[in-house]
Formats: C-alpha cells, sequence, structure tokens
C-alpha cells in the first residue's frame, strides 16, 4: 500500500459521523414514539422459576406484585417488556441527540482546525496544518514520485486526458472519468505483494486511486479480455494473489472487467467512482 500522508484525522470525517448518528437517531425517536403510542397498559415483572419466566402484570406505579399473567398471555407479556425498553431507550436517545447536536455546535467554534483558518493566505502558505484540505493533500498524494512500467513505443499510442500514454482505449475511459470526477490517481503505481513466502514481487495495477473525503485508498484492476481464456485464468490469479495480500474488492481494491460482446460502459465506471471514490 502507499505511504500515508501524516495528519490528524479531517474534522469532517468526524463531523459525517456524527451526521449519521444523528439521521439515526431522529429515525429511532420517530419509530419509538409511534411504537409507544400502540403499546399497551400497564408493565410486567418477571420472576425466574427454574428455566423458565413467570410474568406478573402490574396496573400502575403503585401495583408492585401485579396480577400472574397465564402462558396464553406471554405475547401480551412480551409487548410490554418491550415497552418498557422502548420508554428507557426512548429517554437515553433524546439526551444523545441534544448531547451531540450541543457539541458539533461547539466543535465547529473550538476545532484546531479553525487556527488555520483563521489565518491570511501569506501565514498559510508558510504553514503546515495540523489538517490538510482537500487541495493540500491531494497535492502531496498526487506528487509521490515512482518507477512506471515502460509501453512499447512502437504500438497505438492511447494518451489520456491528463497527458499519460496507457495501453488501452479503456484505460482512456477510466483516468479521463477520474479526471472529470477531480479523483486523484496514479497510473501503474507499484505494490509489492507476496506472492509465495517470503517471495515478493512487485505488481502495477491500472490505477491507485484516492478518496479525497474518507482518505481510502483503492487498486484498481481492469480485465479487458476476459473472453479469452488464458487471460480470464491469470486474471483470477491476480485476484487471489489480492486478496491474499490484504486486498479485497469493496474494500480497498477495484474490478472492473469486459469482453468483446460485453463492453464495460461510461455509466458503470461513473457508478463505481460514485460508489468508492467519492
Amino acid at each position: 500500500m502507499g505511504k500515508k500522508i501524516e495528519e490528524m484525522t479531517p474534522l469532517h470525517q468526524l463531523m459525517e459521523l456524527l451526521g449519521e448518528r444523528t439521521n439515526d437517531l431522529l429515525d429511532f425517536i420517530k419509530n419509538k414514539e409511534h411504537a409507544l403510542k400502540k403499546a399497551p397498559e400497564g408493565s410486567v415483572r418477571i420472576v425466574r422459576c427454574g428455566k423458565s419466566l413467570q410474568f406478573y402484570k402490574k396496573s400502575g406505579p403503585g401495583d408492585y406484585q401485579g396480577k400472574y399473567m397465564p402462558r396464553e398471555e406471554d405475547a401480551l407479556a412480551r409487548r410490554l417488556v418491550q415497552k418498557d425498553y422502548d420508554e428507557r431507550a426512548l429517554e437515553k436517545a433524546r439526551r444523545e441527540l441534544r448531547l451531540i447536536q450541543s457539541f458539533q455546535t461547539s466543535l465547529q467554534k473550538n476545532s484546531v482546525d479553525t487556527v488555520y483558518e483563521a489565518l491570511d493566505e501569506n501565514r498559510k502558505s508558510l504553514v503546515t496544518p495540523a489538517t490538510l484540505t482537500n487541495a493540500q493533500y491531494a497535492e502531496l498524494w498526487q506528487n509521490v514520485s515512482y518507477r512506471k512500467k515502460k509501453i512499447d513505443e512502437a504500438g497505438q499510442k492511447l494518451i489520456t486526458e491528463n497527458g499519460e500514454t496507457v495501453r488501452s482505449k479503456s484505460e482512456v475511459i477510466i483516468a479521463n472519468a477520474l479526471k472529470s470526477h477531480d479523483v486523484p490517481y496514479r497510473y501503474e503505481y507499484p505494490l509489492v505483494l507476496e506472492v509465495a513466502d517470503e517471495d515478493l514481487r512487485e505488481f502495477h495495477p491500472d490505477f491507485y486511486c484516492l478518496n479525497l473525503r474518507t482518505r481510502q485508498e483503492y487498486a484498481w484492476e481492469h480485465f479487458g479480455m476476459m473472453d479469452d481464456a488464458e487471460y480470464a485464468e491469470r486474471a483470477v490469479q491476480k485476484m487471489s494473489l489480492y486478496s491474499a495480500n490484504g486486498y479485497f474488492p469493496g474494500k480497498n481494491l477495484i474490478i472492473t472487467m469486459e469482453s468483446k460482446s460485453a463492453p464495460l460502459s461510461s455509466q458503470e465506471i461513473n457508478r463505481i467512482i460514485n460508489e468508492y471514490l467519492k
């Protein structure tokens, strides 16, 4: 994997997580409020008797013992137990929501990132902030130097919008789509993978991409001749090799394939970019 650029976790990542938790809490509160409107009256006392449970329905706060509930009322007892949980959980959810909202407001004002944001442009140009902007991170990440594989000059010249020479028309399409989505990438960036015990070999995925929002890096392999049996077999072996070295589709590896009868489409590329790299 590529060498990570050192920085604090970007504030926006924390805010996104808090936003997701806020949305979950709002849904939870709405659902529990609706459920409690339909909940039965009363509560239940539970007594363990051997390996089974006995239920006693309590009619109100002063009813400490409750009335024994026969087995045919087990479903009602369970609803009362669920009601008790829902009431307690609803109270905590409302409290947690208030705390998160208050924390978000305070964090926006007191984050360490505000120090850099308040600097004038001259000082910003001389400072390395605790958290890099997306533009700063992309520039550092993109400017990593590495040795590229040679491309046969005698073949067809396939040039991307970034001015790179690539090996196939599909790679041109992928590279140009990445550029149009402002996704930083390195073409055929070398990865050192273990082929066998203590046997390391350098591999060059077609693209090595960066999700700027999450700082997650992805190797992108495109297999463009899947109707060729030998090529397909090598592709399977390569995917197995990636898996053995901690690269898994959807986690840090993107796999695309095509054949003569099923070519790679721009729509598919854009869907993949939006799903993993935005």
